[in-house]
């Protein structure tokens, strides 16, 4: 019996660990979206009032964005093709 508990603990953690690797995961992709939009209305803001460094770093958000989430899309990938 306390084997069969030790097995049972021992998956229980390894599927804790999987879960928070997923969380992670789609973390980066969240995480760059946000950054785009964050991107997106300092482009914005800065078209509006002529100042070109506030759209300058509104470009560079949206760009740190992409770059992000496409990392997170990355990782997810390499995680679904070590699954298989």
């Amino acid at each position: 019996m306390a084997a069969d508990s030790t097995v049972m603990e021992r998956t229980q953690r390894r599927n804790v660990i999987q879960i928070t690797k997923e969380v992670l995961m789609h973390k980066d992709e969240a995480n760059g979206a946000g950054k785009q939009v964050k991107g997106a209305l300092k482009d914005a803001a800065g078209g509006l009032t002529g100042d070109e460094n506030m759209q300058a770093e509104g470009k560079l958000d949206k760009t740190e964005g992409k770059l992000q989430q496409k990392v997170g899309e990355a990782k997810e990938g390499v995680r679904d093709a070590l699954k298989r």
